[in-house]
């Protein structure tokens, strides 16, 4: 099940999981994910199954339309490799359809910081990846680029 997280899942997944999953560089403060949400500008969700967390993706949304920046898509560390992840994207395609897209940065895992947790070392390579409402799941996006 697919739903949009409450603003205590949001802290309690922070705390929990994002500050694991991701490089503190790379991590938003939590007062400002707070802000954008409340502004509307921001949307967290999760995928659950017998009540348990799965996968979380958080989701910028500019005010003025359009395409939707995946921020932050993880599972749960003891979650991975069972198709959560791939599951919420299906999910926010769905979900973000007629908002012209998502923008998905992707690191190269040929520049990560060490091979343990794949996390890229400044300077590495970022892909841009967009997916389009339209793209079949086959072929989940329609454009990319190396920055």
């Amino acid at each position: 099940m697919f739903r949009e997280l409450t603003s205590d899942e949001v802290r309690d997944i922070y705390n929990r999981y994002m500050k694991q999953d991701f490089p503190p560089q790379e991590l938003k403060p939590l007062k400002n994910i707070e802000r954008m949400r409340e502004r509307g500008e921001y949307s967290c969700y999760g995928s659950f199954e017998d009540g348990r967390l799965k996968a979380y993706a958080f989701v910028a949304e500019p005010r003025g339309g359009g395409m939707v920046l995946l921020d932050y898509l993880a599972a749960v560390s003891d979650e991975r490799s069972a198709g959560h992840g791939s599951r919420m994207l299906g999910f926010l395609r769905e979900d973000c359809a007629g908002k012209g897209g998502i923008l998905i940065e992707a690191e190269d895992p040929a520049f990560a910081a060490d091979e343990a947790d794949g996390r890229s070392a400044a300077g590495g390579s970022v892909s841009t990846i967009k997916m389009a409402p339209e793209t079949p799941a086959s072929a989940p996006w329609c454009s990319r680029q190396s920055m």
